[in-house]
């Protein structure tokens, strides 16, 4: 038997972020994330919060050999789909204009609602320009509301901040401003017709 493929397979979520997909997929194989981390030989200091923003391509075929998805999948799971949105001249992709102005790939936003629904983390909550859930028309939250800290990717998929503070209870901020509504209308059309064109 091969020790580097997980027995127990899961089916990613719509929009799921491949960093979330890889630690719920460890919860449902009863083993730890540092095992995981393990099998694909990530380091310590990487491990999940670069998940989603894939620089090293054989890392995602070991991922992929781990989890048994095609790595085409996920792919779609990362932000490198988004990539040719920064890609101004059409000679490749500018890397440190979609870095620094796409996406952040430290920090995280999130839907307290959504979270309180489905368990995992979505994909485009680290995109710059997406502010609020249009399904549920509230602002997504960037900061925990105890301690002050921006959200990061383990603590969307731990659903409590570093601090233990719960980030499904508490306060929401619906969005009434309908500009704002319909600019994010407008962002989420565009992506959704990138997931299309993909898919």
């Amino acid at each position: 038997m091969n020790n580097n493929i997980l027995l127990r397979h899961l089916e990613p979520y719509r929009d799921e972020s491949l960093a979330s997909y890889l630690v719920r997929t460890a919860e449902k194989n009863y083993i730890e994330l540092n095992c995981v981390r393990e099998k694909i030989n990530v380091r310590k200091s990487k491990f999940l919060r670069e998940f989603n923003y894939i620089k090293d391509h054989k890392l995602l075929e070991r991922i992929s050999q781990l989890v048994s998805i095609d790595s085409e999948i996920l792919i779609q799971m990362t932000l490198n789909k988004y990539e040719y949105l920064s890609d101004l001249n059409n000679e490749g992709v500018d890397k440190y204009f979609f870095e620094e102005y796409v996406m952040d790939t430290k920090f995280s936003k999130y839907c307290p609602i959504c979270l309180r629904e489905k368990e995992y983390h979505m994909i485009n909550w680290q995109l710059r320009d997406i502010e609020i859930c249009l399904e549920h028309q509230v602002k997504l939250i960037q900061f925990c509301s105890k301690c002050g800290r921006n959200i990061e990717i383990h603590t969307v998929v731990n659903r409590e901040c570093d601090c233990k503070n719960s980030l499904i209870e508490g306060e929401v901020e619906y969005v009434t401003y309908k500009e704002l509504i319909d600019y994010q209308s407008r962002m989420y059309s565009l992506l959704e017709s990138i997931r299309n064109v993909l898919y």
